[in-house]
């Protein structure tokens, strides 16, 4: 079936899993590695994302979305686009830590977050700014989804939701799984719809 002209596609594929994920760590922009299973499932999301039309891959700057954006895109015969906006949320003194290790070290600030998803951590990107910066970056890119000519935006657990929460509000996943490929659904540039594809694994 024909995708009408006024509709347009843009995919979002969060990076495969990273030893951090394993651990519980909080990652932002600590530039971490995908583990041998997040290779895996970034080779696995090329199956649901093949045939759909994507002509373009853009991907967050940090090594763990390159790395997938890298596997995904080389299966469809593209290169990829490196846009820092698609950066994970800085965490500030939360990154490198695990919840335990939060609420032991960061008392404070752990039964703030636990209240509040916008409780100011220090060093950490406020909420309202991430979801602007996600924001602007989705409606960037997606002008480039035109008719049957697809963009896929390979980043990050926090980024994505942020882009979500604009059009699900407080519906957005929570979390968003590694590898797992959403399908945003636009008509005449509005979104309509929001999709979840097969899960890589």
């Amino acid at each position: 079936m024909r995708t009408p002209k006024n509709q347009s596609a843009v995919y979002l594929l969060r990076h495969g899993e990273t030893d951090w994920n394993v651990q519980g760590r909080f990652q932002g922009h600590t530039d971490t590695p995908l583990n041998a299973r997040g290779v895996a499932q970034a080779s696995a999301a090329i199956a649901p994302l093949r045939g759909r039309g994507i002509r373009q891959v853009v991907s967050s700057d940090l090594t763990r979305a390159r790395h997938t954006a890298i596997i995904v895109a080389a299966s469809l015969g593209l290169p990829v686009e490196v846009d820092p906006e698609l950066r994970e949320r800085r965490y500030g003194v939360f990154e490198g830590l695990t919840w335990a290790q939060i609420a032991a070290q960061h008392p404070v600030h752990h039964a703030g977050w636990q209240r509040d998803p916008n409780h100011a951590v220090p060093n950490a990107e406020p909420v309202d700014v991430l979801r602007a910066r996600a924001w602007r970056a989705f409606e960037r890119h997606a002008r480039h989804a035109q008719g049957e000519d697809a963009v896929l935006l390979v980043s990050h657990g926090g980024l994505l939701r942020s882009m979500l929460w604009h059009v699900l509000g407080e519906d957005a996943p929570k979390p968003i799984e590694n590898a797992r490929p959403y399908r945003v659904t636009l008509e005449d540039g509005r979104v309509v719809a929001v999709d979840v594809l097969p899960h890589a694994g």
